[in-house]
């Protein structure tokens, strides 16, 4: 167990620049891990800051228990229907791609349709709850601004959701409570009625629990099936999953100087002057294991890269 607290360790790096991070170190069996919380500072309870493209990682979790309450695969197609009397199919994705495209490519359409799938009510009471280990997040937008993929909602959603293989079919339809969630919990970057929050807490322990979604207790796992567990995490059948270093974009690096042979998980952001990681890294050579979620406010990229390679270090011990 590292022996300097994470205050002390992230202090001296951009002290001039916010910062925000949690870190869960892990040890003991693959069958029955142990896990450590490490904040820095009131990380753990922190929502002032902008989350970024981390957040749509909460939008495949949840889209995936969407498909299995409604009892379809997850290689469906998702038809997204303009309002009656209309009744146009204005977009159409494979759900497996959309997932691929947010990992691979951190595509803010393929978010945006997974939002509107799920529709900010239901993600927001349903699946942003402590059951499922959420305690400060709240999502109410999308990141597109222009048709076939925005997200208005106040139009009424409707999503055909068809298996390709039989041909059922089930209708999704919603409409906005008008209910702000972002402003419940006290929400005020970019907006506070419209934002989008997490703290780096409910970052980690959401990727905590699809990675190691077999060795958790089953009132802490998510509602997921083999397959999709293996499309979030590896990929499959040519779709990119959180495994995918050849997609960093260089802040992330810092990890990979502290562990060059890890295995490497993650889903990247970056806003403005907002860049945040969340990743779970396994290093076998060394034992080291840790799931960490960080965020910096900085218009400079080489803040966020010194604390991941900090931690990397910090963690191996």
């Amino acid at each position: 167990m590292p022996a300097t607290s994470l205050d002390a360790l992230l202090d001296p790096i951009a002290p001039e620049i916010p910062k925000w991070a949690s870190v869960i170190l892990i040890d003991g069996p693959g069958d029955a891990p142990h896990f450590a919380w490490h904040h820095y500072r009131d990380s753990e309870h922190s929502i002032d800051f902008w989350p970024a493209s981390v957040v749509k990682l909460y939008t495949c979790v949840a889209s995936c228990e969407k498909l299995n309450a409604l009892g379809l695969p997850t290689d469906v197609r998702l038809d997204f229907v303009t309002p009656p009397p209309e009744g146009r199919i204005e977009a159409c994705r494979m759900f497996p791609e959309m997932c691929s495209g947010i990992f691979r490519e951190s595509t803010n359409d393929d978010y945006t349709m997974q939002l509107r799938f799920v529709g900010l009510d239901d993600l927001n009471t349903n699946f942003f709850t402590a059951a499922n280990g959420f305690t400060h997040t709240a999502l109410m937008r999308g990141y597109v601004h222009d048709p076939p993929h925005v997200y208005d909602p106040d139009e009424p959603q409707h999503i055909i959701a068809t298996d390709p293989v039989t041909g059922r079919a089930e209708t999704v339809k919603h409409a906005w409570s008008g209910t702000s969630y972002s402003e419940k919990l006290g929400a005020h970057v970019l907006s506070k009625t419209t934002g989008n929050c997490s703290t780096t807490r409910d970052m980690a322990e959401c990727l905590r629990r699809v990675m190691f979604h077999e060795a958790i207790p089953a009132e802490e796992r998510f509602d997921l099936k083999p397959d999709q567990l293996a499309l979030l995490r590896e990929g499959r059948d040519g779709y990119t999953g959180l495994k995918n270093t050849e997609y960093a974009w260089g802040w992330q690096d810092g990890v990979q100087d502290a562990l060059p042979d890890a295995a490497y998980y993650h889903k990247s952001g970056n806003i403005s002057n907002y860049y945040l990681e969340l990743a779970y890294v396994r290093d076998d050579k060394t034992g080291t294991r840790f799931v960490m979620a960080l965020a910096t406010e900085s218009k400079d990229k080489a803040a966020c890269r010194e604390c991941c390679k900090a931690i990397a270090a910090w963690a191996r011990g």
